[in-house]
């Protein structure tokens, strides 16, 4: 199910602060959950869970993001992960 679905039927937030959101996508760019934290007050946490059912993936843990063990850094260069705005976790 598309994200935006998903926000309205949770009743994260309306249909018009998402349209809203998109609006201001169009206009400013940037991706629909920063545009959408702007224009309503809705919880990160929340948002987080639905961007993760959204692509049927486990949500990411809130908080720092543990260091990557030195075997797991080395498949990454460091080039490559600039390059593509990656973490090795």
């Amino acid at each position: 199910m598309a994200l935006s679905s998903l926000i309205v039927q949770r009743e994260v937030a309306t249909m018009r602060q998402v349209e809203e959101a998109l609006a201001r996508q169009v206009i400013y760019g940037g991706d629909l959950v920063t545009n959408l934290m702007e224009v309503a007050r809705v919880d990160e946490a929340t948002l987080t869970l639905l961007i993760a059912q959204s692509m049927d993936l486990p949500p990411a843990p809130a908080g720092e993001l543990p260091i990557a063990q030195s075997s797991v850094r080395a498949l990454v260069p460091p080039e490559m992960a600039v390059a593509r705005a990656v973490v090795p976790l």
